[in-house]
């Protein structure tokens, strides 16, 4: 997420302790913002708002509370280590993000290495929503890996 946009991220997330009557208003211009960040081009608009979903579309109480929820969902999985269970999966896993995604390929690569039978497919010119920026290539992989034997 580049500087102007973290910025604008942090005004709206203030905005968004005022009242009930804001609240929602606030929450889209906080949205419309933020999802920018998991987009592989921030500014193409368009292809933003054609993403389903709206975690703006829950009641106001919903939506006032929603910072606190979340601060203590990632608290609470925080250092919560999973990647040694990983091993024990023999099931075939396809993994896909974009280069551009939000989450550092990295923690990709070690998923990978952590599944016994995984392939990860890294996408160019894509963030964390390549089913949205790269659809025909994105469907192609997975029509691919669900059809090997």
């Amino acid at each position: 997420m580049d500087d102007a946009t973290r910025d604008e991220v942090d005004r709206l997330r203030l905005a968004r302790q005022d009242t009930l009557i804001s609240v929602r208003k606030s929450c889209d211009e906080f949205r419309e913002v933020f999802i920018r960040g998991y987009f592989s081009d921030p500014h193409n608009l368009e292809l933003i708002r054609s993403m389903k979903g709206n975690f703006c579309a829950g009641s106001g109480r919903a939506l006032r509370n929603a910072a606190v929820v979340g601060t203590h969902t990632m608290a609470s999985i925080e250092n919560y280590e999973f990647r040694n269970r990983l091993q024990h999966i023999d099931l075939p896993v396809l993994v896909i993000t974009g280069t551009d995604d939000i989450f550092p390929a990295e923690a990709m690569i070690e998923w990978e290495a952590a599944l016994p039978n995984a392939r990860l497919v890294l996408l160019e010119r894509a963030g964390h929503y390549p089913q949205i920026e790269r659809p025909d290539e994105f469907f192609r992989i997975v029509n691919e890996f669900m059809m090997r034997p």
